[in-house]
């Protein structure tokens, strides 16, 4: 690349490979394997992205440091080659191709189809109140990782810090998250989803708090810690109540056209810390923004209306049906 467009069209080329491995793909083959401890299921699956981000982003820039970015750009294409293309070829769509039932799942009785309870297209998810309220809970999940993502290792070198130490501690948001997913995810199985996704984005919020507070190595990995439990939970738990509301034939749809709020509050996120930064000198209001979203998104989140859940299965009552 030698011009500024040819950035612009290479990122627009990672944007549709990215789009094919985002969580609507991934989150509607899991679903289509579990219902019993579906938010289990999500969660591990979704913290993948939490486990490469606790490993790659320091051994990206250790590589940067010793060797060049070029270099390590050709790292990172070796890995994916070599690793994600077998891996993805060894998936299955459904456990019917198998001549299986999702884990979980319940068989039709004998001479009759399998029908779901539920068979809403888009356009009914459209006029659902919980798909706008879930949707601007994304926008807010994309305006603040983005955040991270592009600042979070500037912020801490104006904070004094090295860029290997803020690097690491980066790093250590994908280990925290783990654990916050699937702890969330467990729960969320036995008790709900939406009081705990509520709760994941007033976690996100509160790091943001954290974080300007923030003046040395233990305070940022504090902070790190906290984003970290709120950081891949949102997808999972999202996914999840979507899959207990809506129609699972249309998951792939529904999920899809909710997801695509993340990426725009991505770009608005990322742009808008960048131009606060230049304009003021420094991320302070920024990330004041960033507490006042998360803070939003959990109170708009708290009020969606939930499925009913089985008294002795903890399951949502139309989960039982079998897809």
């Amino acid at each position: 690349m030698n011009r500024i467009w040819h950035l612009y069209a290479l990122y627009a080329v990672l944007g549709l490979g990215y789009t094919a491995v985002a969580p609507p793909t991934i989150n509607k083959l899991v679903t289509a394997w579990f219902v019993r401890r579906r938010g289990l299921a999500l969660s591990i699956a979704s913290s993948g992205g939490a486990l490469g981000e606790l490993v790659l982003v320091p051994v990206a820039m250790a590589s940067v440091t010793l060797t060049s970015w070029e270099a390590s750009y050709r790292l990172l294409a070796i890995l994916l080659v070599v690793i994600s293309i077998p891996v993805a070829f060894l998936l299955r769509n459904r456990p019917q191709d198998m001549g299986l039932l999702p884990d979980g799942g319940a068989a039709a009785p004998a001479g009759q189809a399998k029908v779901e309870a539920r068979d809403e297209g888009i356009r009914d998810a459209l006029r659902s109140p919980a798909f706008w309220q879930l949707g601007l809970g994304f926008f807010v999940c994309g305006y603040t990782m983005s955040v991270v993502n592009v600042h979070f290792i500037p912020y801490a070198t104006d904070r004094g810090l090295s860029e290997m130490l803020a690097a690491v501690a980066m790093g250590s948001i994908g280990l925290s998250s783990v654990v916050g997913s699937i702890t969330f995810g467990v729960l969320s199985d036995r008790y709900g989803r939406k009081n705990f996704l509520a709760l994941v984005y007033v976690l996100r919020g509160v790091a943001f708090g954290l974080l300007l507070w923030t003046h040395n190595a233990p305070q940022l990995f504090f902070a790190a810690a906290v984003l970290g439990v709120s950081w891949t939970a949102t997808t999972p738990l999202t996914s999840a109540l979507i899959a207990d509301r809506y129609s699972l034939r249309r998951l792939g749809t529904i999920f899809g056209a909710l997801f695509a709020f993340m990426p725009i509050g991505s770009g608005v996120g990322s742009a808008l810390a960048g131009y606060l930064y230049d304009l003021t000198g420094g991320y302070t209001i920024s990330f004041i923004s960033n507490v006042a979203m998360g803070l939003l998104a959990g109170g708009v989140v708290f009020f969606v209306k939930e499925p009913a859940r089985d008294l002795l299965t903890r399951r949502p009552v139309e989960a039982r049906v079998a897809p």
